[in-house]
């Protein structure tokens, strides 16, 4: 990509004016204020207004990721400015003017207009390859994040939807209306509005705090840069292969050309060394510096922010954050998720000894042919990913160096596509425009539908897939939502957009990036949420997609990882990148069976980040100097029987904790029980019925409702009965 953005060439404003109004569904009184809105900054709306990368549709598509950053202030400033606008006008309703479409109605209405022009900034703060890009999106989230902050604290905006909830209208709201209300006035509620003005005050200050700390402890892990130079000595184990995927430089020793590697911390470098370096010093210095990134800015922060939470919660009159948070979850209480994860760490203790066991004798027969003495008789955090990968070699017979052959990115790719065209009826075309996407391994599609639910050539939504990693950006794999779909009465359904964020190895010297067998399964439960966004099918955007609650987020995920276990499903997915042929049924069942591979342990360790997460927020004393690191060495001791490396701070390198997870990360557990049974429902249906509708049955009864109503309720539908353990229990080799 070049260094710079080309200036735009020409605006049409009345065309950008009538996309507005007739697809915002604004209130004919604010018509004025879109020209006032659009003509505080020409410069902006001229840059703004381009070709749509959308097929078939007539109207221009307001996300732009290729923004340059001169012109964000003002894009902050646009939104600012509509947002002021917008709930002045509500606020200064007249007592018998209140009703559902210039209150809850304006405030969609505002969500609907400004959320594609708040992605277009947001998200290029998390994957720009231009540096000023990636700080000037930082710098416009803190800004907007605290106006945002402030403005949900408006008490006239308060009073006066409370004047509209006490209405005769209001009485008479039905679904996901009804739903918004209540939701609306709980919200108020929760961002402190029947607070005393000094209360609320400091309640406000305290949350534009938080914001800020979240914004930075992000930030400072994706611009991490660590890397070290080694020879081939140092990372012996490694193949010509591994080797030939990092940079290299030449390096004169004693008059003679020495080859050595540059090797970083990026998942597709960290975590070949992790499995296959033979040298403990060279792991053990990875594994060092991987669980210290950012550990003295971000371990301040999560401690900070830690204090944080929990004034908020206590100004809020509950005890603690985890009670605040849980209050809105499907388990509702700190004492269910106790329960729930002890039941499940006791469960796990007999399966997570025996792999114990397995690591520790590896262990001491492969360092004895090393001739390595070690620590020998312990497991340690650096030995731990490479001995599982020789078990998995070993007692499996899965190579996952072999198996990656039948992995290419770009098959896996089109696989997906395809078998997500056929289960769950879409159709996906790829936009192939250079201009459309911000860097040239992007690739951007098109989305359809084909069961009926919208015309065939409706363009149903779209999603950038961002697959390689590179410097400056996010580090794991995650999907965007960037603009939600909804569907009001007697309108079309809006296409959504989503961006699909991950860190595959990457295609190098005319060979093509090659995908592990957790590389394909992490892909399928990226595309799992960003299908949760595509097939939604609400009346408005809050409940649009992964708008739901934080422990169901996970379970449309979890559940289709479940395609990469089925056989006949697998097999579509192998092809050898040389011979292009697909992988034998022997090798087959290997990797399927291959997934029970130390699962005692793996589970564990989101057992321990579970209740890390839940007893760093179940403190109640606001002052309290809470050692975010030291929770978490407590707490590994106790569930997995071994401390973390010294001079670590793992919990300073946990995204989730300051990405909208606090109190949640049970949440991956949580809904893995019940994505377990509705696997379990679809593959008995299909098998019983000789067809595969079952997929488009999950698409309609889970899918499209996204979060308009209770995820109990969702997932009872589906199953025809309340969840049960069983599937759960069985997934785990329990």
């Amino acid at each position: 990509m070049s260094e710079t953005t080309p200036e735009p060439q020409s605006c049409d404003l009345k065309s950008y004016r009538q996309y507005i109004l007739d697809n915002s569904n604004l209130p004919e009184d604010l018509s004025a204020d879109v020209d006032n809105l659009l003509s505080d900054t020409v410069d902006f709306v001229k840059f703004y207004k381009q070709v749509s990368p959308f097929e078939k549709t007539t109207y221009p598509n307001p996300l732009r990721l290729n923004i340059p950053s001169k012109f964000f202030p003002s894009v902050s400033d646009n939104i600012m400015h509509a947002q002021r606008l917008n709930l002045d006008r509500i606020a200064g309703l007249a007592d018998g003017e209140h009703t559902y479409a210039n209150t809850l109605g304006a405030m969609e209405a505002f969500d609907r207009a400004i959320q594609p022009l708040y992605s277009s900034i947001d998200f290029v703060g998390h994957v720009s390859p231009l540096q000023d890009v990636r700080d000037a999106s930082n710098i416009e989230q803190a800004r907007l994040s605290g106006f945002f902050i402030e403005q949900s604290a408006r008490n006239d905006v308060f009073l006066s939807v409370k004047k509209f909830n006490n209405t005769p209208e209001a009485q008479k709201l039905v679904g996901e209306e009804l739903k918004s209300l209540q939701d609306t006035m709980r919200a108020f509620r929760r961002d402190g509005l029947e607070l005393d003005f000094e209360n609320k005050q400091t309640f406000v200050q305290l949350k534009t705090k938080l914001s800020t700390l979240a914004i930075k402890f992000s930030q400072n892990l994706v611009e991490e840069k660590t890397t070290f130079t080694l020879s081939k000595e140092d990372l012996v184990g490694l193949s010509d292969d591994q080797l030939a995927n990092f940079k290299s430089t030449e390096e004169d020793v004693d008059g003679v050309k020495v080859t050595k590697y540059i090797v970083g911390l990026k998942t597709p470098e960290f975590l070949p060394v992790m499995k296959y370096c033979q040298n403990p010093e060279t792991r053990k210095k990875f594994e060092l510096a991987y669980n210290s990134r950012c550990a003295e800015q971000n371990g301040a922060i999560l401690n900070e922010a830690l204090k944080i939470r929990t004034k908020l919660a206590q100004l809020l009159g509950y005890k603690t954050h985890a009670e605040f948070v849980l209050d809105e979850s499907m388990a509702k209480t700190p004492a269910h998720v106790s329960e729930f994860l002890t039941d499940l760490d006791t469960r796990l203790t007999p399966l997570y000894e025996r792999d114990q066991a397995a690591l520790l004798a590896t262990k001491k027969r492969v360092y004895k042919d090393l001739g390595l003495n070690d620590e020998i008789d312990t497991v340690t955090p650096y030995d731990r990913a490479f001995l599982t990968n020789i078990i998995e070699r070993e007692d499996y017979a899965v190579d996952q160096e072999e198996v990656k052959k039948y992995f290419p990115v770009d098959h896996v790719t089109s696989t997906l596509l395809d078998l997500y065209s056929k289960l769950f009826g879409f159709k996906f075309t790829e936009v192939n425009s250079p201009d459309m996407v911000y860097h040239p391994d992007v690739r951007l599609f098109n989305v359809y539908d084909t069961t009926g639910v919208a015309k065939p050539d409706e363009l149903f939504g779209m999603f950038y897939a961002d697959l390689f990693p590179r410097d400056g950006k996010y580090g794991h794999a995650a999907v965007f939502p960037l603009v939600a779909a909804y569907q009001d009465n007697g309108h079309a359904r809006s296409p959504s957009v989503s961006g699909i964020v991950c860190n595959f190895p990457a295609p190098k010297d005319g060979k093509p990036g090659l995908m592990t067998s957790n590389d394909v399964i992490t892909y399928l439960h990226e595309f799992g949420h960003a299908i949760h966004g595509l097939a939604s099918k609400t009346q408005l955007t809050r409940y649009a997609g992964t708008s739901t609650l934080r422990d169901f987020v996970e379970l449309p995920s979890q559940c289709v990882e479940n395609i990469f276990l089925t056989k006949k499903y697998l097999k579509l997915f192998t092809k050898h990148f040389q011979t292009g042929l697909p992988a034998p049924d022997e090798l087959l069942d290997k990797i399927i069976l291959a997934d029970k591979c130390q699962q005692g342990s793996f589970n564990k360790r989101q057992l321990t980040f579970a209740l890390t997460d839940q007893a760093m927020h179940n403190i109640t004393d606001p002052d309290a100097d809470t050692d975010a690191n030291q929770v978490y060495s407590e707490t590994l001791n106790r569930i997995m029987n071994f401390s973390p490396s010294k001079n670590t701070n793992f919990p300073a390198t946990f995204g989730h904790l300051m990405g909208g997870y606090d109190s949640f990360y049970y949440g991956y557990l949580f809904s893995l029980s019940l994505a377990a049974s509705v696997w379990d429902k679809i593959d008995k249906d299909n098998e019983k019925n000789g067809n595969e509708e079952a997929f488009k049955i999950y698409r309609t009864k889970v899918l499209q409702r996204g979060g308009s109503i209770d995820p109990n309720l969702i997932v009872e539908d589906f199953l025809g009965e309340k969840p049960t353990s069983g599937p759960f229990l069985k997934s785990l080799g329990l």
